[in-house]
């Protein structure tokens, strides 16, 4: 599963619409899902339920794909993944291991195109871990 965060600025909108477009494309129909019938895309998104369902609209990611979560108060980004946005991802695998995060120096948040954070989100997304259930 991919999880995104965004606050809705300019950046975000931009790796948004990358991803979008993956979306569409079907990159993402051949991976395997987290439990049955899961979307593979989260978005937590800073604002609330109207400007997040604008935000998906504005960017062109499936809503049949996408599960989106608002998140006001920014208790899910900052206290539970402490987790910068502009934009953030973090892929779990299907035990919900952490795969990849965009924290590398090639792929900052603010700093790497979004080309790059979206292709290396769906690179790990396609490279199952070796986990094994907790």
């Amino acid at each position: 599963m991919a999880l995104f965060f965004y606050c809705g600025c300019e950046w975000c909108h931009r790796c948004a619409r990358v991803w979008g477009e993956m979306q569409r494309a079907g990159a993402l129909a051949s991976l395997p899902v987290p439990a049955k019938n899961s979307p593979i895309t989260v978005v937590v998104f800073q604002g609330d339920a109207g400007e997040a369902k604008q935000f998906e609209a504005q960017t062109g990611m499936d809503s049949a794909q996408t599960v989106l979560l608002t998140d006001e108060s920014m208790h899910v980004t900052l206290d539970l993944y402490h987790a910068a946005v502009c934009p953030r991802v973090f892929v779990l695998d299907r035990h919900g291991y952490l795969d990849y995060t965009n924290d590398h120096v090639d792929d900052l948040p603010r700093k790497a195109p979004e080309q790059v954070i979206a292709t290396r989100a769906l690179k790990a997304l396609r490279t199952p871990s070796n986990q094994t259930e907790p």
